[in-house]
């Protein structure tokens, strides 16, 4: 058999109450481990137990996907042969928004991929600036409330505000 075997995790984040980055960040890494005990369950199979309207123009449970590959792809090597990867595009996005990221020797690296009928790049940039510096005010202090992160650049917050 060749192909590429995942199993998609739906997971629902829980932000009610305003918590601190630190609470919410507890509450999915339970979310998270309570879903991987069950991860065997086909995507397929819990789409049929759910049984969500379906809309042919979108996925049935989630719109969003978040990938992160922390293991390093590790090296084929046949007999006879030199091999590598190389980046593969469809030419359609699966789901509305996708953000997939992966460790490497430099930090983090990584791409988007999204639905060009609900975003153009320039708004896609935009929420790339809005996610550094979500991550810059959660790196700066992870005991605020979610309400209280920031989203915007500063540039964007100065148009905003002033202009």
């Amino acid at each position: 058999m060749i192909g590429l075997f995942l199993n998609t995790l739906v997971l629902r984040g829980d932000l009610s109450g305003n918590p601190p980055f630190r609470e919410l960040l507890r509450r999915t890494r339970k979310t998270a481990l309570d879903a991987y005990a069950h991860q065997d369950l086909p995507f397929e199979k819990l789409v049929d137990a759910l049984q969500p309207e379906r809309d042919l123009s979108r996925s049935p449970l989630f719109q969003v996907m978040f990938i992160l590959q922390n293991e390093p792809l590790q090296p084929m090597e046949l007999a006879g042969l030199k091999l590598r990867a190389l980046p593969v595009h469809s030419g359609a996005a699966k789901f509305d928004l996708t953000l997939s990221l992966e460790e490497n020797a430099d930090g983090l690296g990584g791409y988007v991929e999204y639905d060009t009928a609900l975003f153009d790049g320039e708004r896609i940039t935009r929420m790339l600036g809005h996610f550094q510096a979500l991550l810059d005010g959660i790196v700066a202090d992870p005991r605020q409330r979610l309400s209280a992160l920031p989203l915007l650049e500063d540039a964007e917050r100065k148009q905003l505000l002033v202009e």
